[in-house]
């Protein structure tokens, strides 16, 4: 998956709309991928809907490589 995320990251962080980022937030917490604190990392610390977008995916990133260790 890793691989595939990276090759369409580009596309992904311009077309990606706030209420789905808002909506996979909500699901990477409820499935307890990300703490209340990562989540709340990615709306308050980038005000851009880009960087929010960008932050998104390289905690999912991040936790893929986390698992594979």
């Amino acid at each position: 998956m890793g691989g595939e995320l990276l090759r369409i990251y580009s596309e992904c962080v311009q077309r990606v709309s706030i209420s789905v980022i808002k909506g996979l937030l909500d699901d990477l917490w409820q499935q307890k991928v990300f703490s209340t604190e990562e989540k709340d990392t990615v709306m308050e610390n980038h005000k851009i809907r880009v960087k929010r977008a960008r932050c998104l995916i390289d905690m999912v990133m991040e936790k893929g490589r986390e698992q594979v260790r």
